[in-house]
Parts: structure tokens; C-alpha cells; sequence
């Protein structure tokens, strides 16, 4: 209300009034300083306009409001809620949908893995909130943060470590674009760097376990689609979380299934 006020917004209810005035009444005929309501109101408002708006960013910086993450936590509590529903009904949804145990496993500890980096991620960004305000205290007092260190270390140790792990440039043979031969005159052709011996391509079993673990997954997304509306229902999270998260279980369904299927 105060940010409308001083940015001039209420100018047109102001100037509305003004003209509102009539010219003359019906028994004491013309009325007198119209004119002058209409010309100091709206000399008021190209005041405020001109020279309050302006200002306006300043004044919210000198204020120094506090950052609202509300709606960063209420996305990462509804994404643990629902992951965390989905993980509890995996051997139910196993079961129903014919998912052997060794597909089981590797689903739930996809999901589990999926939870630790959600809760570490809160933590970060709770973190950087904390250091910040850390830091934004350290320039009001003009101190420096004695438990900051001067990076020099850091950068020393960034610098063993960059050492240590130089990427190594690979010079390959120059190849004729029209033969494809290279300068020794052999012909360079594709070949398969790394096999696996155990596995036997021709069997089916590569191609079962990956369709149980397609329909795994798709069986958790539903899941979680589930208990996410059940939250929208109860009002535990606005629409706009439940939007976000409902596109990404959609991007998610979208790499699981394909765009044909999926639409």
C-alpha cells in the first residue's frame, strides 16, 4: 500500500474525485475553486510520478527487506513428501506391476539417492541464506569475518589440484576428408573401446529388466502425482509449487516413455 502510494498509483482515484466536483450547482450556481482542486491534485501526482517513484528503488534498498524463500521450501517439502510416499508404497507397486526384486532394489536406491541430494541441496541453499546475512553484517560493521579465510590457501590448493588433474591433449592422426585415410595410409574405422563379457546381447533378459524398471518408475511418478494432489487438496502447498512439480514428473515421464506414448 505504501509502495503504490509513493510510486503514484493513487493518483487516479485522487484525480477521479477531482473532477468529479461539478462546475456549478443548481442553487448557488458556479462553484468556485474547481479549477484550483483539479490543478493542485494533479500537480500532486506529476510530484509523486516525477520525483517519489524515482526514489522508490532507494528506499526498498536502504530498507534491506529480507529475501522470501517460502515458496523455495515449499517446493523441496512437497518434493521429499512425495518422494518419500512413493518410496513407502515401492514393494506394493512392485508387486502390482510384476517387478522383480533386483529392479526393486535398484529403483529404491535411485530414490533414496534422489532424497539425500534433495536434503542436501535445502541445506545448501539454508547455508548460502546464512552466510549472506553473514556477510551483509560484516559490511555494515565494516569488519571483515574472522572466521573467513584470505583464499590463499585455496587458491594454492586449487591450483595443485588443477595441476594434478591437467586434462591431457590427445593429437589424433590427420584424416583425408574424401578417402578417409589417414597420413600412414591406413583406413581409421570405428571400433568398441570398452565390452562387457558377461552380458550376452542376444538374451532377453537386458531388455525385461529394463522394461520393469520403465514401468517401476512410471508406477512411483503416478504416485507421486497422487499424493501431490491430495496435498493441493488439503492446502498444504500453493498451486504454483504443485504446477512446477507436476512438469517436472512430466519431463520425467516424457525421458521414461518417449513423446509418442506419452501424448
Amino acid at each position: 500500500m505504501a509502495g503504490s502510494t509513493v510510486a503514484g498509483m493513487g493518483g487516479a482515484f485522487s484525480l477521479a474525485v477531482a473532477l468529479s466536483v461539478p462546475v456549478a450547482s443548481a442553487t448557488e450556481g458556479e462553484i468556485a475553486g474547481r479549477d484550483e482542486i483539479v490543478f493542485i491534485t494533479a500537480g500532486v501526482i506529476l510530484l509523486s510520478l516525477l520525483v517519489q517513484a524515482p526514489l522508490l528503488p532507494a528506499i526498498v534498498r536502504w530498507a534491506r527487506f529480507p529475501v522470501d524463500h517460502a515458496d523455495d521450501e515449499e517446493y523441496e517439502l512437497a518434493e521429499r513428501a512425495i518422494s518419500g510416499a512413493a518410496l513407502a508404497a515401492l514393494d506394493d507397486l512392485a508387486v502390482e506391476h510384476g517387478v522383480g526384486q533386483e529392479i526393486r532394489d535398484k529403483v529404491r536406491a535411485e530414490g533414496y539417492q534422489m532424497l539425500e541430494f534433495s536434503n542436501a541441496r535445502a541445506l545448501a541453499r539454508e547455508q548460502a541464506i546464512v552466510d549472506a546475512e553473514a556477510q551483509a553484517l560484516d559490511v555494515m560493521l565494516g569488519e571483515p569475518d574472522p572466521l573467513g579465510g584470505d583464499g590463499q590457501q585455496l587458491d594454492g590448493g586449487a591450483d595443485a589440484a588443477s595441476a594434478g588433474s591437467a586434462p591431457v591433449a590427445l593429437r589424433m592422426p590427420d584424416v583425408d576428408a574424401a578417402t578417409g585415410d589417414g597420413t600412414d595410409g591406413e583406413v581409421r574405422t570405428l571400433q568398441m573401446l570398452a565390452t562387457s563379457a558377461d552380458v550376452d546381447v542376444m538374451q532377453r533378459s537386458p531388455l525385461l529388466r529394463h522394461e520393469e524398471h520403465t514401468r517401476l518408475k512410471l508406477a512411483l511418478i503416478d504416485r507421486k502425482r497422487e499424493v501431490l494432489l491430495g496435498l493441493r487438496r488439503d492446502g498444504t502447498v500453493d498451486d504454483l509449487v504443485v504446477r512446477r512439480i507436476s512438469a517436472r514428473l512430466d519431463l520425467e515421464q516424457v525421458r521414461l516413455q518417449g513423446i509418442e506414448e506419452y501424448d
